[in-house]
């Protein structure tokens, strides 16, 4: 007997290819009906697993990593450094071969800032008067030595002296010569420069006679 549908005996294995081409395609239709409201319900469509693969990908952010804190770097100012400027000092020592000075930094005061100092550091105000006819009153509360390296072109004048020697190597070993023994009859005005001593010159700390 022939099927109503025309398809005959034929029509479940057209059906049954038509099936799995469609479910090789990723694609499964579902059964549907009419909800009361009017709308259609069922199976939703699904997606070809392509599609979703690339759907998933999209706004995803890659993570983050925190940014590494640095710690701080800055040491404390070395107290044996001198910025540039002149200084009072008694030179302690001189060598000539590494061409280095090494100072010991103190105040001085003169007039009547001498008179006034030495009554601060307790000197009677009979014997602090003394120290306004002194050339310098000299005061030395700090015992750090530093040694410091001397340009090249150093300028090194003492007292009574119009020029400085010739050369670097002379001049030291003049200014050496000088401070040999120590004593506080001289102080020296030193000027740093860029790290280095580019002048010294000697002055008279005590009275002549």
């Amino acid at each position: 007997m022939r099927d109503r549908s025309g398809l005959g005996r034929w029509a479940p294995a057209v059906i049954g290819a038509t099936a799995i081409a469609l479910a090789t395609a990723g694609v499964v239709v579902g059964w549907t009906r009419s909800d009361p409201d009017g709308g259609r319900v069922g199976m939703p469509e699904r997606r070809s697993a392509l599609e979703g693969s690339t759907t998933a990908s999209v706004g995803t952010a890659p993570p983050t990593t925190p940014a590494a804190v640095v710690p701080s770097s800055s040491a404390p100012p070395d107290p044996a450094v001198l910025a540039d400027g002149t200084y009072p000092t008694y030179v302690r020592g001189v060598d000539v071969h590494r061409a280095t000075v090494t100072v010991d930094v103190i105040q001085t005061f003169m007039g009547r800032e001498a008179v006034r100092a030495a009554m601060e550091d307790g000197l009677s105000r009979r014997d602090a008067h003394e120290y306004r006819y002194w050339p310098v009153y000299v005061r030395n509360e700090n015992a750090l030595l530093r040694t410091l390296p001397v340009s090249r072109e150093v300028a090194i004048r003492f007292v009574g002296e119009c020029e400085s020697p010739g050369t670097r190597t002379a001049a030291l070993r003049a200014l050496r010569r000088a401070v040999t023994p120590f004593d506080t009859t001289y102080y020296y005005s030193v000027t740093v420069a860029g790290g280095s001593v580019v002048r010294i010159v000697q002055h008279v700390a005590v009275p002549a006679c």
